[in-house]
Order: C-alpha cells, then sequence, then structure tokens
C-alpha cells in the first residue's frame, strides 16, 4: 500500500522530529555539563532556599557557601543571584526535583514555553499553515536560544511572558497583558520599557505592569534585590558599554540618551500600530542600550525578526536584505556560537551591529511604513478593563 504524504503533513513532521532533536541534544547537554559554576544551580539553590523554613529569604543574595548549597545536593557552584525574590518563589517549584532531575526538566520546559511563544508571534502576525511550520522549524535552530538551553536559563520564560502580553492586548484584555509583563519584570527589569512603550497605546498596561511589580516588594526582603544589583551585574559588558566607557563614560550616557530619544519618538509616532510592532521597536532599542548583556539574552529577539520575517512580502527589498542581514549578523557571529558562550560580548562588535540593523529597520517601519494592524479574528470580549 503506497502512503502518500501531503507537504504539509511530512513539514509538520519534520518540525516535530526538529523539536524532539532539540529536546535530546539540550537535555544530554545539561545532563552531562559539570562546569565550575552555573546559572542553573543559582536558580535551583534560590529555590530551594524560598522552600527551607530554616534559612531566611534573603539568604539568595548573599553569595553562596559550600555547607549551604550542599545540603540541596547541589554539584556545581552557584553563582551570586541576581533576581527579584517574587521570581525565586516563581522558580521554587523546581525545588520539588533533585538537581539533575530539576535541570532536565527545566530544560524540557523551556523549549516548550519557546516554540508556545513562537506560536503566539506567528498568530499574532496571522501566520498558518506552510509558512507557520517553516517559521517556527527556522527559529528552533535559532543560536541564542540555543545558548539559552545549553545554560538553561530562563530567557524563554521572559519571551513567553512578552508574547502573552501582546497576545491579551490584542484580545483587548490590556490589564492582563500588563500583568505579565510585570511578572517578567521580576526576572529582567526591561519589560517595564515594554510595557511603557504600549502605554502610548493603552495606559492600562502600563499601570497595571507597574502595579503587579510594585506589590511583588510586598514580599518581606524584596528591596534587597537593588542593593544585590551591583555585585551580581559583574560579568558581560555590551561592546557600546565596553568601548564608550574606555574613551569616557559620558559617552555612553550620551549613547544611551540618543537610542532612547530616537526610539520614544519612534514608538509616539507608530503608537497607533499593532502591539506587536511596538513591542518590537522597544525590545531591539532596550537590547541595544543594555550596559550587561550576554548571548543568551537574545533569545527574545526571535519575536521581532519573526514579526518581520511574517511580514516579508509588504516590505520594500533593502528592508528585506537589512533584516536578513542582521538576522546573520546576529546568528552567525562566529565567535559567540553557543559552543563558544564562555567568550565575553565585550570584545566583538559583530553583534552590536546586527542588533543596530534590527533596531534601525524597526525604527524605519515606525517612522515611515508601520507593520499592518491585523484584526484580531478572535471573539470581541465585551469585558472592559
Amino acid at each position: 500500500m503506497q502512503i502518500r504524504l501531503s507537504l504539509k503533513a511530512l513539514s509538520t513532521l519534520t518540525v516535530l522530529m526538529l523539536f524532539a532533536s532539540v529536546i535530546f541534544v539540550s537535555t544530554e547537554y545539561a545532563k552531562g555539563s559539570t562546569p565550575k559554576k552555573s546559572d542553573f544551580a543559582t536558580f535551583y539553590f534560590a529555590a530551594c532556599v524560598m522552600t527551607d523554613p530554616e534559612v531566611p529569604n534573603s539568604q539568595i543574595y548573599d553569595y553562596p557557601q559550600p555547607s549551604l548549597y550542599s545540603k540541596y545536593g547541589i554539584t556545581e557552584k552557584p553563582m551570586r543571584y541576581g533576581y527579584s525574590i517574587g521570581a525565586a518563589y516563581l522558580l521554587a517549584p523546581i525545588s520539588l526535583f533533585s538537581f539533575k532531575t530539576a535541570k532536565i526538566v527545566c530544560n524540557v520546559l523551556n523549549v516548550i514555553t519557546y516554540v508556545t511563544a513562537v506560536a503566539v508571534v506567528l498568530w499574532l502576525r496571522q501566520v498558518f499553515g506552510l509558512r507557520f511550520i517553516i517559521l517556527l522549524a527556522v527559529s528552533l535552530f535559532w543560536a541564542p536560544f540555543l545558548c539559552n538551553q545549553m545554560e538553561v536559563q530562563t530567557n524563554t520564560l521572559i519571551l513567553l511572558f512578552i508574547a502573552l502580553s501582546v497576545f491579551l492586548a490584542e484580545k483587548k484584555l490590556p490589564v492582563f497583558g500588563g500583568f505579565f509583563l510585570g511578572i517578567a519584570s521580576l526576572f529582567k527589569l526591561y519589560p517595564i520599557i515594554i510595557a511603557v512603550v504600549l502605554g502610548l497605546k493603552n495606559w492600562r498596561i502600563t499601570a497595571s505592569c507597574l502595579l503587579t511589580f510594585g506589590a511583588s516588594f510586598l514580599i518581606p526582603n524584596s528591596t534587597a534585590w537593588f542593593s544585590s544589583l551591583d555585585k551580581s551585574l559583574y560579568r558581560y559588558h555590551s561592546y557600546p558599554f565596553h568601548w564608550l566607557t574606555h574613551v569616557d563614560p559620558l559617552f555612553f550616557v550620551i549613547y544611551v540618551l540618543i537610542i532612547a530619544s530616537v526610539t520614544a519618538f519612534a514608538a509616539y509616532t507608530a503608537r497607533h500600530a499593532d502591539y506587536a510592532a511596538l513591542t518590537s521597536l522597544a525590545l531591539s532599542g532596550t537590547l541595544l542600550i543594555m550596559p550587561v548583556i550576554n548571548y543568551h539574552h537574545f533569545s527574545v529577539l526571535i519575536f521581532c525578526f519573526i514579526c518581520l520575517f511574517a511580514s516579508v512580502k509588504t516590505l520594500p527589498p533593502w528592508l528585506t536584505g537589512a533584516a536578513i542581514l542582521s538576522f546573520l549578523l546576529v546568528y552567525c557571529d562566529p565567535l559567540q556560537w553557543p559552543f563558544l558562550h564562555e567568550s565575553l560580548i565585550t570584545r566583538w562588535p559583530i553583534l552590536s551591529g546586527g542588533l543596530f540593523i534590527l533596531w534601525l529597520s524597526q525604527v524605519y517601519l515606525s517612522l515611515s511604513r508601520p507593520l499592518p494592524h491585523h484584526k484580531s479574528h478572535v471573539a470581541q470580549v465585551t469585558v472592559k478593563f
């Protein structure tokens, strides 16, 4: 009997195989890697402290001592924790597993959250069928995402929260959209900037985000997060920060003001564009001025590239070329390949150049030809917040 598979079915099967391969490779790496220091060990340590009644929650901001983290069965040396206490409580469930099992579980969940986030962005851009499958397959091999997997980081969770916030805003639920941005801000502060930009279109998003973020400080000892930032943010600096501060620190301040001002002006000009377009602009501009950054942080940039490539038919050829060049510069930077993730980003301008081109593309779209507003095909919700 001859079995005939349609192109769509074959493509779906291919994506499923790629999906399984990414899970397998990343979990095997996570299971077998034994670095001297580990971010995941830091997350697991914080989660265990949150569930340990004998240890105060503020202990997570002290440099982990072997006598304490060995108590939790951690076989890698944790680094200093740099997230909020609220984020530590969100991570607390992983303490139910042993250290090695938790590492594998988190790696698998990272893949699931990443694929879900990409699917949401594709839905927002009304990409279906074969194009959906192709773009989803390409996203699985996004190099910063692979780096995120190998280091078992939390960037895919932040990406999911950002995608859900945009999704809910498009469904006329801005309060819930702002809530998810507030939750994302417990891990990294930059989602607050996204909320401010989206607030140009609906102020409820900004208000809900700030309220959620502020409410997290009702947890005892939460303010210790800010006093610990200068101790935890010392490892990797962006190329602009590294180069400009070596000339004069004032130059970096001027650089940030220029990028922020242009981004703010472009966002205000495009405030009637859809939420996904505004988010892409805010993401690219924010990451461009972040002084401390690592390669896996760029996992969230897949949001911007999906939005661009999904609308490629409406873009001028030169802008399509710029988007592809930016993608390749970020993806193919040979000194930042995930297997060489210990390299310092401060040493090479290739990655920053790719991000700068992406930002310029978003600014151009906002000022002259913003991405078209797609009417939501989800049933309108009559409840207003």
